[in-house]
């Protein structure tokens, strides 16, 4: 995270919007937010959940047992790789 005083979830949000992938470890699961084409993306393992035209969807709606991928990043419950 870098010194801005962003939260991790802001950090997350602005690397996305530079057309990065994210994985996110939770609950035994590896999950990622991925670009293909002109969609976006969001995977359980090997398993596509979901895909859209905007990566915002696949973090604030309740996609994981009910929870919003925001709420998992910014209650700190998983780790990050912001490739």
């Amino acid at each position: 995270m870098s010194d801005s005083g962003a939260s991790l979830y802001d950090e997350v949000f602005e690397g996305l919007k530079c057309n990065r992938e994210l994985e996110i470890y939770y609950n035994d699961s590896t999950y990622g937010v991925v670009t293909y084409r002109t969609l976006w993306q969001l995977w359980k393992d090997e398993d596509l959940l979901v895909e859209c035209n905007d990566f915002l969807p696949l973090l604030e709606n309740p996609l994981i047992n009910g929870r919003s991928l925001k709420d998992i990043i910014e209650q700190s419950e998983c780790g990050l790789l912001l490739r």
